[in-house]
């Protein structure tokens, strides 16, 4: 997969995703993924 995020503003984000199977009752992710961006 590609995932293309497009600034609205300069600063800096903190972009967090998690992976889960919600549809499996998982309640726990089984990945976590987090980027700090600085947009100049």
């Amino acid at each position: 997969e590609v995932w293309t995020f497009n600034p609205l503003k300069k600063g800096t984000s903190t972009i967090s995703m998690e992976y889960t199977h919600y549809w499996d009752g998982e309640e726990e992710p089984m990945l976590t993924f987090a980027l700090t961006v600085v947009v100049k």
